[in-house]
């Protein structure tokens, strides 16, 4: 089975052919405003589905995001979307052949074939085949799956953001128990980009969202003193 790491380089050239569009566009791009954007406001009902979980307003909120730039110019941020409505599918596998009819028309097949190989539901295949995207990238990432990344078995930043689009689509506390857990084991890691870019993520979402840090509260109750003390110097100056 191909490494995580090659299949993600292979889908992101193939989501952003232009290497340097994403870079390009996000140089390019005016500086945000203060106001909420509407696109701003769908990001915070994707953040928020978990509260009310609704396969039929999943399915608008990624048409819906679809039309917007951040998704169209952006190669990870569909990345990351494709994993978010993956976790709503798997929850909701009847809805799978309804979904593929309704995004093929507004979303690439590339795309799409992150969002099944992920789903993995009884009709994956049947949708793979229907929205026929490249046979050769069908090829290479036969052996994608969900848990390769939410497993943190190869800690990355993409890993990172699948597990907190994850909890974001389910609410389920083992995706937010994982990053508690990296932070801790990565006390000596010397990848500081991605301990850094954990840290930031578990502090910055504990801040936003009281489930989140109820949940690393609790959590942290149940380990040994040893470990909740790691974790309280790990997030040192991130829980502000």
């Amino acid at each position: 089975m191909p490494h995580k790491t090659a299949l993600v380089a292979a889908l992101l050239l193939a989501l952003c052919p232009l290497a340097q569009a994403e870079n390009a566009s996000a140089a390019a791009a005016p500086a945000a405003p203060p106001a909420k954007t509407t696109v701003q406001e769908r990001e915070d009902e994707v953040s928020t589905y978990f509260r009310h979980p609704d396969p039929a307003r999943a399915l608008k909120l990624l048409l819906h995001m679809a039309d917007k730039p951040i998704f169209q110019n952006k190669a990870s941020a569909r990345f990351n979307m494709m994993a978010w409505g993956a976790q709503v599918l798997r929850d909701n596998p009847q809805e799978t052949m309804k979904w593929c009819d309704a995004l093929q028309s507004k979303i690439d097949a590339i795309d799409l074939l992150v969002l099944y190989r992920f789903a993995a539901t009884p009709d994956s295949e049947k949708c793979i085949e229907k929205i026929n995207p490249p046979q050769e990238l069908v090829k290479q990432t036969e052996g994608l799956n969900l848990e390769e990344f939410t497993s943190l078995t190869f800690p990355d930043a993409a890993s990172l953001d699948v597990l907190w689009v994850s909890f974001y689509a389910t609410g389920k506390a083992e995706y937010v128990k994982k990053v508690v857990d990296f932070v801790i084991a990565s006390k000596d890691s010397k990848d500081t980009l991605t301990t850094g870019a954990a840290k930031w993520s578990l502090g910055s979402n504990m801040r936003q969202y009281p489930e989140i840090k109820t949940i690393v509260e609790d959590y942290l109750k149940t380990l040994p003193a040893e470990k909740q003390a790691v974790f309280t110097q790990q997030m040192a100056g991130f829980q502000k």
